[in-house]
C-alpha cells in the first residue's frame, strides 16, 4: 500500500489543525477509512484523492508524490487530475544508472499510484549515466517483458547488477548504451547472465511524468 500518500495526508491534516473526524466529514468518508489511508493500510481512489486535496487546499500531484513541494490550491484554476489506473510496487533495490549495484533481493516498501495501465514495476534511479534524460533520484516506470526491440530503454540484470540503459541488438550482439557520453558502452558477454526485466515507459522526475515514445 502507498505509505507516501498517507503520510502526506496526515502531515497536511495535522498542519491545518484538523482531526481525522473533521477531515473525514469534509471528504465524505468514515474516520476509520481515513485512518487506514494515513497508515498506508488502504489506498484512496482518484475521486477521494481529489476531495482530500481540495479539503487540505493542496494539489493532488503533491499527495500522489508527483511533486515534492506543495502550494495552496487555487480554486479559480481548473486542474486536470490524472486518473489512477492502479498501484505498482516501488522497489527498495535502486536501479543503477552508473556502474550497477548488486541486487540482494527484490523487496519493496510501498505501492505507488500510476496512470498508465501497462506499468508493472517502479524503480528508483541512482547515478548519472542516463542524465540529462533520467536524473539521479528519478523513478522509472517499467513494463515487464523479457524481450525488447533495439533502441528501447530497459531495466536489466547483467552480471548480477541491475542497470538502466539503452538497448541495442544486432544479430547475437547486444550493446548497452548510457545517455551520458562520459560512460562507455557495455558489450554484453555471452558468458555472463543477461536478463531484461522490462522496458521503461515513463519517468517521474521533479514533479512531472515523462512518457517515452520510441520508433519501431
Amino acid at each position: 500500500m502507498s505509505s507516501l500518500i498517507g503520510k502526506r495526508i496526515k502531515y497536511l491534516r495535522e498542519k491545518s489543525g484538523m482531526t481525522q473526524t473533521q477531515l473525514a466529514k469534509l471528504v465524505g468518508i468514515g474516520k476509520s477509512t481515513l485512518s487506514e489511508y494515513e497508515s498506508g493500510k488502504a489506498n484512496p481512489t482518484s475521486e477521494v484523492i481529489k476531495k482530500i486535496a481540495n479539503s487540505l487546499n493542496v494539489s493532488a500531484d503533491y499527495l500522489l508524490g508527483l511533486k515534492d513541494t506543495y502550494e495552496p490550491f487555487n480554486e479559480v484554476t481548473k486542474v486536470d487530475i490524472p486518473e489512477i489506473v492502479k498501484y505498482v510496487p516501488l522497489y527498495e533495490v535502486e536501479v543503477s544508472a552508473g556502474n550497477g549495484i548488486f541486487p540482494s533481493g527484490f523487496y519493496y516498501s510501498e505501492a505507488i499510484p500510476v496512470t498508465f495501465p501497462n506499468i508493472d514495476y517502479a524503480f528508483k534511479v541512482m547515478g548519472d549515466s542516463m542524465e540529462p534524460l533520467i536524473t539521479n533520484g528519478s523513478i522509472v516506470l517499467v513494463r515487464a517483458t523479457p524481450v525488447a526491440d533495439s533502441g528501447k530503454m530497459i531495466v536489466c540484470l547483467y552480471d548480477e547488477l541491475i542497470l538502466l540503459k539503452w538497448f541495442y541488438q544486432k544479430d547475437e550482439n547486444i550493446i548497452l548504451f548510457s545517455e551520458n557520453p562520459n560512460y562507455p558502452p557495455i558489450i554484453v558477454s555471452s558468458n555472463k547472465r543477461f536478463q531484461i526485466i522490462g522496458i521503461v515507459e515513463s519517468s517521474i522526475n521533479s514533479g512531472f511524468t515523462k512518457k517515452f515514445k520510441f520508433s519501431s
